[in-house]
């Protein structure tokens, strides 16, 4: 299993790769301000949006999907 990450290291990711968390947003189809809340701490991320934003930035683990089509929670097993 990889490390996740917390919003202090996502940020430094940004600044060491040069981009911006407006045009990372953009590209990924997210909304800026939406993605500049989970990665601050002001969004949970523990469902929709921002829990993609989450997984897409490294700060939450994919959901494991299994034969059923169900969704199982890696923290719930």
């Amino acid at each position: 299993m990889t490390q996740l990450k917390t919003g202090d290291q996502v940020k430094q990711d940004f600044i060491a790769c040069g981009d911006t968390v407006h045009a990372w947003a953009v590209r990924n189809n997210f909304d800026p301000s939406e993605v500049y809340r989970v990665i601050n701490g002001y969004n949970k991320a523990t469902k929709g949006k921002g829990f993609q934003i989450a997984v897409a930035l490294g700060m939450k683990a994919k959901p494991i999907v299994n034969a059923k089509n169900s969704t199982i929670y890696p923290n719930f097993a």
